[in-house]
């Protein structure tokens, strides 16, 4: 069986379908299942492309996939050795960018030197934001406990008055009051009558002598204290008259 210009007999049904360049066998769904060496199929099997060395998988536009065992691709579409550290290569196998931790060295990449027991970068990040967080924390607590100050004097102060005030109550001398009392007697003849005899009339003469007594009495914390002079208040021929308020 024979086709026009352009098309290709299909391998599974034998119908005409359209030729696809450097394909040796067709398939009735109109993809090549076969391609003239030394050209390979891609992913997609629409096209015939030309292989990359040491490509396992190709695209239909001729760029490398996959590439074999300890190779990976290059921006130039070639597998090269795969190099530790290294992010991209160029197409002689070179690395131009290396991935983080790393530094360039030559054609390869190095761990980065960051002097003896060097910190990565993310954990030297860490301890900024923890030191910063410890200092926040601290203006904090200084601010509190610097607002709380003044209130806390004021208190202690109040309270040292009040205690004062109490003190000076306690010590406070309480008032003393001095009473005066008189006793007159009657200037008269010596022979004036007992007023406790038992005669019903009583002399109102004058007695011989003035004698007046004074007493003191001091109240101290609401008590009464008399001292009474007893030998003034007697005489071997008179006794106190006291008038009946």
């Amino acid at each position: 069986m024979e086709c026009k210009d352009g098309k290709s007999v299909s391998s599974d049904a034998g119908t005409c379908v359209p030729t696809i360049p450097d394909c040796k066998t067709h398939h009735s769904s109109g993809n090549c299942t076969e391609c003239h060496p030394p050209f390979v199929l891609p992913d997609d099997f629409t096209t015939c492309v030309t292989p990359v060395p040491n490509c396992t998988v190709h695209l239909h536009t001729g760029v490398c996939r996959t590439c074999l065992e300890n190779l990976t691709t290059s921006v130039d579409n070639t597998c090269v050795e795969i190099l530790p550290g290294c992010k991209a290569y160029s197409g002689e196998g070179r690395c131009n960018q290396c991935n983080d931790g790393y530094e360039m060295n030559g054609n390869g990449c190095a761990a980065a030197k960051g002097g003896d027991g060097g910190l990565p970068t993310g954990a030297i990040i860490g301890i900024v934001i923890a030191a910063v967080v410890v200092l926040l924390l601290l203006l904090l607590l200084l601010l509190f406990l610097c607002c709380r100050r003044p209130k806390t004097a004021y208190e202690s102060v109040d309270w040292q008055h009040r205690k004062s005030s109490v003190e000076s109550d306690k010590h406070k001398d309480i008032a003393t009051t001095e009473e005066t009392e008189v006793t007159q007697f009657n200037d008269g003849a010596a022979t004036e009558a007992n007023p406790l005899d038992t005669q019903d009339t009583e002399s109102t003469t004058a007695l011989t002598k003035r004698k007046s007594r004074r007493t003191r009495s001091t109240r101290r914390t609401e008590a009464l204290v008399a001292d009474i002079e007893l030998e003034n208040m007697y005489s071997e021929q008179n006794e106190i008259v006291e008038d009946a308020v």
